[in-house]
């Protein structure tokens, strides 16, 4: 393999390799976590992977049945043939190759035992940055809220969304525990209530034209 088909061949194989991992680390997260949070999960898992996956699609070419590197893959454009190898590569790697059993030394070695033991951090890490990205939203979302819903207006989305008296209970918390009521409640309803919320900001932002500046003023004057 000429040098530089080589180098397009492993450089074609980091962003296979990148969707494959996130696809198995959302996969194994069974909906704990979305797919924005697995894609840059685990460093040692998609490492792992990636080397992996690259060394394969470098083999190719030896793998591969001569009749089929010689009538279908040497006869490609150069532009085309290291995104085979690369394809052809993670494909080898994750269907079979990391499946086989090796015995070295006397010892028997499974590739999917190292596999399976770089999943599970990865898919605690996915979860994991999951709940910041959510708790991230939360809290715009709750900033958004207190800056642009007036808090009579606030109260009545809380009835509608969290329930009758629960207006009441956090304006009364808020009394009890010296802390601004606006922003209790914004918290409130955003934490518990995140799609509704986020659209309630949307609908008030169209009917309102709040900006940026103006949100963040409001929000630092609430917590005066």
């Amino acid at each position: 393999m000429a040098p530089g088909i080589a180098v397009a061949t492993v450089v074609l194989s980091v962003p296979l390799t990148f969707s494959l991992v996130a696809l198995d680390i959302h996969r194994s997260a069974a909906g704990e976590a979305r797919f924005r949070a697995c894609a840059f999960a685990s460093l040692p898992f998609f490492t792992f992977f990636a080397v992996c996956n690259a060394v394969t699609a470098l083999f190719v070419p030896l793998m591969a049945p001569e009749w089929a590197t010689r009538t279908l893959l040497e006869p490609l454009p150069d532009l085309f043939r290291p995104l085979a190898y690369a394809f052809l590569g993670v494909v080898a790697f994750e269907v079979i190759i990391s499946h086989l059993t090796y015995n070295i030394l006397g010892q028997t070695y499974t590739l999917s035992d190292r596999i399976n033991g770089f999943r599970g951090p990865a898919q605690e890490a996915a979860v994991n940055r999951e709940i910041e990205i959510v708790n991230r939203i939360q809290q715009k979302t709750a900033q958004q809220l207190c800056s642009l819903i007036p808090d009579e207006d606030l109260n009545s989305y809380i009835v509608e969304h969290l329930g009758s008296g629960e207006a009441n209970r956090l304006t009364e918390q808020a009394a009890a525990e010296n802390a601004n009521p606006l922003i209790l409640k914004s918290t409130a309803l955003a934490g518990r209530k995140l799609s509704e919320a986020k659209a309630i900001v949307k609908d008030a932002k169209k009917r309102k034209g709040g900006g940026r500046d103006s949100e963040i003023g409001s929000w630092e004057k609430a917590v005066d």
